[in-house]
């Protein structure tokens, strides 16, 4: 598996576990992954955390407008933090092509979720992607 894939996993994991108890500390959420993954992977899922917290406003009401028919709360804890997670990527990673944050989303999905997540989360992505992300248009 490769370090970005590492990386988001564990950003997953640092957001679900937020999301569940509000007292979770980060730092050592990810010691546990120490000398188990790249030091470049702690730090990514670290960046993407962190840069979810700080555009969790945001980010929630870019989801709640896409999802038509269904409350933000109604949406699975597991697929809100996907979505954050590659919500962040989309509109806040330049160097990451918007359509391979989609697909890592949909993996996450595929793997942590559902059967019926992975469609879903691509699509909400996709609308997202069209009316907000970088190179709208370009891809």
């Amino acid at each position: 598996m490769g370090a970005r894939r590492q990386s988001r996993e564990l950003a997953l994991m640092l957001l679900y576990s937020r999301e569940a108890n509000r007292e979770t500390d980060d730092d050592s959420t990810l010691a546990a992954f120490r000398g188990r993954v790249p030091s470049s992977a702690l730090e990514y899922a670290r960046r993407l955390a962190a840069g979810v917290a700080a555009h969790s406003e945001e980010l929630e009401r870019l989801i709640g407008e896409k999802s038509r028919n269904w409350r933000l709360d109604r949406i699975a804890r597991i697929d809100r933090a996907i979505l954050k997670l590659a919500g962040y990527e989309l509109l806040f990673e330049d160097a990451v092509p918007s359509l391979v944050s989609i697909d890592e989303a949909v993996e996450l999905a595929k793997k942590f979720s559902t059967g019926q997540s992975g469609a879903f989360i691509n699509g909400m992505l996709d609308e997202i992607r069209k009316r907000h992300g970088k190179g709208v248009g370009k891809e």
